[in-house]
């Protein structure tokens, strides 16, 4: 019967190829990015930074109105429902204007307003102009989405787009945790309030406004060449 077990097994050689044969599958994506690792480091440490800095502040974009400034559930809503008509447009306007002259520029102008109203929300006394700043931080929120999706996949040659835009979404995931995580720490040692400890990791997301330009400018190029 052992005899007959061994035979049925294939032999570790056979073994050994099938593992390499699925080791470099699995490498396929990474090797067609090869020439394109510098781009691909800087696409990472934008959305890097943009998770990082940026998210925290998401994360209690609407408990900060109830808690902070005394809105109630129904005045959120309200607030919310007027914030994403905005948005609506926001998201389409960036598009169309970014095709007309350029990813780059237009993406800057946003997240400077990103970071800028999120800042004015955080640290505002209440009143019309929370609501207002509020509306232009979810506004350009939408508007980044839509920018950092296009540039970061139009940079790419065709081959390595899907595994680029990947990578950089995973990364960006990760300094969304590692900016969540150090927002809490700030919170827990130093300023036992989440409005201002967001406000201290929002402050280097301004750093995206210049990460912007060292990324090429993809919006008047063939999405059809080899990058």
């Amino acid at each position: 019967s052992s005899s007959s077990s061994s035979s049925s097994s294939p032999p570790r050689s056979s073994r050994w190829e099938q593992a390499k044969e699925e080791m470099r599958r699995f490498m396929m994506p990474l090797g067609k990015l090869k020439g394109h690792y510098t781009l691909l480091v800087r696409s990472c440490s934008l959305l890097f930074v943009r998770g990082f800095c940026g998210f925290p502040a998401q994360f209690f974009m609407f408990k900060v109105l109830q808690e902070r400034y005394g809105y109630s559930t129904l005045e959120v809503t309200a607030i919310t429902i007027g914030g994403g008509m905005l948005s609506i447009f926001a998201y389409v306007s960036a598009g169309k204007i970014s095709d007309r002259v350029g990813r780059r520029p237009v993406l800057s102008i946003v997240y400077a307003t990103y970071f800028l109203s999120l800042l004015l929300f955080y640290n505002s006394s209440g009143g019309a102009f929370t609501v207002m700043s509020w509306v232009v931080f979810a506004a350009s929120m939408f508007g980044l989405d839509v920018l950092n999706n296009a540039i970061v996949s139009e940079i790419f040659p065709t081959m390595a787009r899907a595994t680029a835009s990947t990578i950089s979404v995973v990364v960006g995931v990760v300094g969304t945790i590692c900016g969540i995580v150090t927002e809490g720490l700030i919170f827990g040692h130093y300023t036992r309030s989440h409005w201002a400890s967001t406000s201290y990791v929002a402050l280097p997301g301004f750093a995206c406004v210049g990460l912007v330009w060292l990324l090429p400018e993809p919006a008047f190029q063939s999405l059809d060449g080899d990058g």
